[in-house]
């Protein structure tokens, strides 16, 4: 793409043709955004909190806006028509507005980055003779504020005008303790960096951060996204990549691009707003890249500006080469761009149009799931996978989900169900073959086999198979020993499931998470001991997820230990009140404990918090009216 747009645009004019072009993109995209923000289109992430326009998640969005903000800006300075600048001047705005809609906040810090580099770049270098003397002043006034303004919005950031605001709030509650960023210094210093060290000069080669992430996994992530391939900081994402000479070669990208635009600025082929403009947006998008990580868009864009960087020193000879040899140029052109459209075509079928339908045939294979066919789905997820595009993994992902959801379903016959299994194993296996250290596919299969073994206990060794790899991939991850578990609950060897979960809660033992486990086991195992201080550890851990004590206590109901559900459940309402379905239940332990007055209290409570339980609460209490259950 780089050399594709260094040889196409050439000129001035041609440059501010395909700015234009990204402008009104980024507009339309913007557009999109303002209406999901409005309830009127849906956003796939963020909800009408924080948009995502057409690129699936809000973060991408922000970063792309940082480089429409920046074109805009600069399109700004160039006009000579004042309805032109009116234009670019509202596109300015509008930028920042999308940008401020996505409530994303390493772009938003790389936009005061940007912002600020640029009133310092004009008091350093700006203004050559004859020019106002006056513009530096306004420059330094620009940055003064700029400075001023964080500390103002740091000594009123407790207040309720910023507190009840998205954005603001997500600025202001900023910490070096707060869960997003603790989890950002495991993954930087505990585990990337680990990884960083085993290969320091050449790296792990691209798109394996996740075989770094699983090797030294840390086991107080067990609360955060289960699975990272991304650092989420551009440096360490170029030390695991690449290694030293990686990083060092992808910093010298912006180093030359720097060099080019400050020659290009002094040898007066550029003026200072197109060099110092577009060095801001670079400085803004590193600065955005220590927090996030790069995207397609982002991408796309960041080496627009480093081909228009590589272009500087021919501005201000096209017209003498357009003079010289019009026709040869046209000609050329002529071929490129015919050669270009084929190319494209070939691309656009390889990257846009397959993956498309593929993506369709699997919402054609989930829909088919109503029709109570197996042998449908299966041939609709197979026709999906025939597309043998990037999507083969997120077909192969729902697939397994809707595979481990059939063993429970009744209605459907076992033969229909394995031969189902049967064929997903077989692709996930042959999936394995090239990638035999991907810990997410082996967990995969260690859960869907585990699963199977309901059916077909012939699938228990193949279970228990891919947890020992699963175990020598990770060995510290709580996951593969609650998978282990399983294992052994199925053979109803229960000391083994015990000593299993056990390893998972000594890696951690302050999540409640590894906790409740621990509590469940016990008491499907029968060991009280175990079983008490499980469930004691797990209601002193604060702040406690009411998610985790419901599931204790739901393992006390099937165990049919009333009295200990009902205490559990007590403490999950006590928690978290906004659970309608933790109330219900409460509600019929209570009454089965002979306070009916009380458990109508509580049921009614469950349909005032969600009403969407109205139906359920009156059948519970007309029930309780006729007697009981």
């Amino acid at each position: 793409y780089f050399f594709l747009v260094t040889a196409v645009f050439r000129t001035h004019r041609e440059w501010r043709l395909l700015f234009n072009v990204f402008l009104g993109v980024g507009v339309v995209i913007g557009v999109y955004a303002v209406l999901q923000r409005f309830g009127i289109l849906r956003a796939i992430q963020g909800g009408q909190l924080r948009v995502d326009g057409t690129l699936g998640n809000p973060t991408y969005l922000a970063g792309y806006s940082l480089f429409m903000i920046g074109i805009a800006i600069l399109l700004f300075f160039e006009s000579r028509k004042m309805w032109l600048k009116y234009l670019y001047g509202a596109s300015t705005l509008f930028g920042v507005l999308i940008l401020y809609l996505t409530a994303s906040r390493g772009p938003i810090l790389g936009l005061l980055a940007g912002l600020g580099i640029i009133p310092l770049l004009y008091v350093c270098f700006g203004g050559r003779q004859g020019e106002d003397k006056k513009y530096k002043k306004i420059a330094g006034i620009a940055l003064i504020i700029l400075i001023i303004l964080p500390i103002g919005f740091w000594l009123i950031k407790d207040t309720s005008l910023i507190q009840s605001n998205t954005t603001l709030s997500r600025l202001a509650n900023i910490s070096l303790t707060d869960k997003t960023t603790q989890s950002r210094f495991i993954v930087w210093f505990d585990i990337a960096w680990e990884g960083i060290k085993e290969r320091p000069i050449l790296g792990w080669g691209q798109e394996n951060f996740i075989a770094v992430f699983s090797s030294h996994y840390d086991p107080r992530m067990i609360d955060q996204e289960p699975w990272f391939d991304r650092a989420h900081n551009i440096i360490f994402d170029w030390l695991i990549n690449a290694g030293i000479l990686g990083l060092l070669a992808y910093l010298g990208l912006f180093a030359a691009a720097f060099i080019m635009f400050w020659g290009g600025y002094k040898n007066k082929k550029i003026t200072f707003a197109q060099a110092g403009i577009f060095v801001a947006v670079l400085i803004a998008y590193f600065v955005q890249n220590l927090v996030v990580f790069d995207n397609y868009m982002t991408y796309l864009m960041s080496f627009t500006v480093l081909a228009y960087a590589s272009n500087t020193e021919a501005f201000g000879d096209e017209d003498e080469k357009k003079q010289e040899y019009p026709i040869k140029k046209v000609n050329q052109s002529m071929i490129i761009a015919g050669i270009s459209t084929v190319l494209m075509m070939v691309l656009i079928n390889a990257a846009n149009i397959k993956p498309l339908k593929q993506s369709q045939t699997i919402i054609r294979a989930m829909a088919s799931v109503g029709s109570g066919s197996v042998a449908e789905v299966q041939e609709n997820f197979e026709n999906a996978l025939a597309y043998d595009t990037f999507g083969n993994y997120e077909t192969r992902e729902q697939m397994g989900r809707l595979a481990v959801d059939l063993v429970g379903v009744q209605n459907i016959p076992v033969d229909q169900k394995l031969s189902f299994i049967g064929a997903l194993a077989d692709i996930t296996e042959e999936q394995l073959k090239s990638y035999p250290h991907d810990l997410r596919t082996q967990l995969f299969l260690s859960t869907l086999y585990n699963r199977a073994a309901q059916l077909d206990p012939t699938y228990r060794e193949r279970a228990k198979q891919h947890i020992d790899i699963a175990t020598m991939i990770s060995p510290t991850r709580q996951a593969v020993y609650f998978t282990l578990a399983d294992y052994y609950l199925l053979i109803n060897d229960f000391d083994n499931a015990l000593k299993a979960v056990q390893k998972g809660v000594d890696l951690a033992p302050e999540f409640s998470q590894v906790q409740s486990n621990l509590a469940i086991i016990s008491i499907y195992a029968g060991n009280k001991e175990v079983e008490e201080k499980a469930v004691n550890d797990l209601l002193a851990i604060e702040p406690n997820k009411a998610i985790e004590i419901a599931r204790v206590g739901n393992a006390y109901i099937q165990t049919q230990q009333f009295d200990k559900a009902l205490v559990l459940y007590e403490a999950a309402v006590k928690h978290d009140e906004g659970s309608a379905e933790n109330h219900l239940t409460y509600a019929t332990l209570l009454f089965n404990n002979g306070q009916k007055e009380r458990a109508i209290e509580v049921a009614k409570e469950a349909a005032r918090i969600a009403p969407i339980f109205q139906n359920e609460v009156d059948a519970f209490l007309t029930q309780i009216e006729e007697g009981g259950f």
